[in-house]
């Protein structure tokens, strides 16, 4: 199958360039701990992971590479920040339909 694979594709596409990017990354960028979280809550619930990913080692190592700022947290924080996500949500929808003529 790697042999296949390898065969048909022999060349690696090379990485991106951080200016290709756009402007959110690079120089301006500005490491947002809370959004970050909430990144990772939608990845949990799109993907239907368990919320116990946030504790393995291999993935609160690849966030610690991502970015040094990285501040683990528990699976009960991953929770809170759902519920608090489904909620803000929630009361946009309310508020949508109460507008609506």
């Amino acid at each position: 199958h790697l042999k296949r694979h390898l065969d048909r594709y022999p060349q690696r596409p090379s990485g991106v360039e951080i200016g290709e990017l756009g402007s959110d990354v690079g120089e301006d960028f500005v490491f947002n701990m809370n959004e970050l979280r909430k990144e990772i809550v939608l990845y949990i619930v799109e993907g239907a992971h368990s919320f116990a990913i946030v504790k393995e080692k291999g993935f609160r190592r690849m966030m610690s590479k991502a970015n040094s700022d990285f501040v683990p947290f528990s699976r009960s924080t991953a929770k809170r920040e759902l519920l608090s996500m489904y909620v803000g949500d929630r009361d946009k929808v309310k508020d949508m339909i109460l507008k609506a003529p």
